[in-house]
């Protein structure tokens, strides 16, 4: 599994959800964005705490304070994506960039951006996460970093196989690595408009 479970003694293959996000939003950012709002799973899923240390990471690179204004918690869903852009499009200075911390949650950014009546990227850039489904049947589809979902599944029936020959904690057993996610540009994401460039963080 890709995750960290709190008090269950497993061995877990990982995704690089830090390094996935804020190569992510290094891109928002190379756009020219920098209100880049996050909206996320409230922390407890340990990807979620690590997309969300992407983000601050990304952000800190490039001297832009955190706006926990920008941060909006919930759950993995599109639901909570949905509400949680109603809140940031509402602000006063409102985002001109949202990073959904999956792509079901980026969907839900998509659809309020419409409801809305904002034209996606033009006025708003959405990103997500995983390149699940969601973010190819979006329209425009999403950009997104997708997951080695497949070498993270050899991997850890590679570490299952050799746990069973020759014990949970041999020498030889294959090291946990974290896999990097790949970046995916779609037509969610554009460059800053010229009139909100100028607007300060």
């Amino acid at each position: 599994m890709d995750r960290v479970v709190p008090g269950v003694d497993a061995d877990v293959v990982l995704g690089d959800s830090t390094g996935g996000a804020r190569q992510l939003v290094e891109h928002l950012l190379s756009l020219g964005h920098r209100r880049i709002a996050m909206v996320t799973e409230s922390g407890s899923v340990s990807t979620a705490r690590d997309r969300r240390k992407g983000y601050e990471a990304a952000l800190k690179d490039y001297g832009i304070p955190l706006d926990k204004k920008l941060v909006i918690p919930g759950d993995y869903s599109f639901d909570d994506g949905f509400r949680g852009a109603r809140k940031l499009l509402a602000l006063k200075n409102p985002p001109t960039a949202i990073f959904g911390s999956n792509d079901e949650i980026a969907a839900g950014v998509l659809a309020a951006a419409k409801a809305a009546n904002l034209s996606v990227p033009y006025d708003l850039s959405i990103a997500g996460f995983e390149d699940s489904p969601f973010s190819r049947q979006c329209w425009p589809a999403l950009t997104t970093a997708a997951q080695a979902t497949g070498d993270i599944a050899r991997r850890a029936t590679e570490r299952l196989i050799g746990e069973l020959k020759h014990g949970r904690h041999a020498e030889h057993s294959i090291a946990n690595v974290g896999f990097s996610p790949t970046l995916v540009i779609r037509g969610s994401t554009g460059p800053v408009r010229p009139s909100m460039a100028q607007t300060k963080p």
